[in-house]
């Protein structure tokens, strides 16, 4: 009797670990949505229906990796890296070879000025997705911060060889080759970057600055105004969203 009772009790807690692990069909589908349509809201502009929608997506299914990821995103967009960090913490706690978090939680380190933990959460990324362009990107940023242009320069090409279309990593690297004297080179990215992104701020107000620097006074001056038109202020030159 005894045994029976203990193999009854076994089954009881195996059940309800079963029925607490195992989240609905409809939950993991509607959760999908929610995240999917959140951040057709966040597109939008919608901030508050993205994050409403993005909670609701977790709050149906708390194993979705991919809504705490989003929802981490929305976060430092709107400057709660501590809130950012934590979703991402979750996410690849989730999913631990999570490409797109380790990234996305780089970009939290180094705006909160941890730039070797930004890096090592960049090159986590680039070991477990090898084609995935945005970790090269960010992580020549970093090492344009540090003062390592050879090195930003490496992974802007990277970057770019993977996404030919990627208009921030052509801005980037048009930035390091302007450090580097290169101002051809420069020009050449600046005009690639408005080519693939015509409202691209940056890359007017940096395309004006080599303008300025190689005597063309009036396109230098076309390019700034230009710039403002858009929305850019002076001190929004180097860094490009993530």
């Amino acid at each position: 009797m005894v045994l029976e009772g203990i193999f009854i009790l076994m089954l009881a807690v195996a059940a309800f670990g079963q029925q607490t692990a195992t989240i609905p069909e409809a939950n993991i589908q509607n959760a999908v949505t929610y995240t999917d349509l959140g951040l057709a809201k966040e597109k939008k502009g919608d901030l508050n229906g993205a994050m409403a929608d993005f909670n609701r997506a977790i709050k149906l299914n708390p194993g979705d990796a991919a809504a705490y990821n989003a929802r981490g995103v929305l976060r430092k967009k709107r400057g709660d890296l501590d809130g950012a960090m934590a979703d991402y913490d979750q996410a690849i706690q989730l999913k631990p070879k999570y490409a797109f978090a380790y990234n996305n939680r780089g970009n939290v380190r180094r705006k909160k000025g941890d730039l070797n933990g930004a890096v090592a959460e960049y090159n986590r990324a680039i070991m477990l997705k090898p084609t995935y362009p945005s970790p090269y990107k960010n992580r020549g940023y970093v090492k344009f911060i540090k003062g390592d242009m050879d090195g930003a320069l490496a992974d802007y090409n990277q970057a770019i060889k993977l996404n030919p279309s990627y208009a921030f990593a052509y801005n980037d690297r048009g930035i390091v080759r302007e450090r580097k004297g290169d101002l051809d080179g420069a020009m050449a990215d600046f005009n690639q970057a408005i080519t693939i992104n015509p409202k691209y701020a940056a890359a007017y107000r940096n395309r004006g600055e080599i303008k300025r620097k190689k005597g063309d006074i009036n396109g230098a001056v076309a390019d700034f105004n230009h710039a403002v038109k858009l929305g850019l202020h002076s001190a929004d030159i180097a860094e490009t969203p993530d």
